[in-house]
């Protein structure tokens, strides 16, 4: 039996979604996708890691076991980096 992938699996999987240089939007701190991007002229905003977070995340459980929902802060070093680019005064 074949299965189709989700939409979420088919988006993960796309070489323009998962470096967002696409939407010309790519993700701070991502070094593999981004070459294309550089290339065609953009810039990387220098980052220690890939800056990239999920604030709130809820699902359903399979049936019968309800809904799950999580949330977490903003991590301090992505405040860090978005200080940097923060203008001056």
């Amino acid at each position: 039996m074949s299965r189709r992938p989700d939409a979420a699996s088919h988006r993960q999987s796309d070489r323009g979604a998962l470096g967002g240089y696409r939407s010309g939007h790519p993700l701070v701190g991502e070094t593999v996708y981004i070459r294309d991007f550089l290339a065609a002229g953009g810039f990387a905003i220098p980052s220690p890691r890939l800056l990239l977070h999920a604030a709130t995340l809820g699902f359903a459980l399979p049936p019968g076991g309800g809904q799950v929902h999580f949330e977490s802060p903003l991590p301090d070093d992505f405040g860090e980096v978005v200080a940097r680019l923060a203008p001056a005064g």
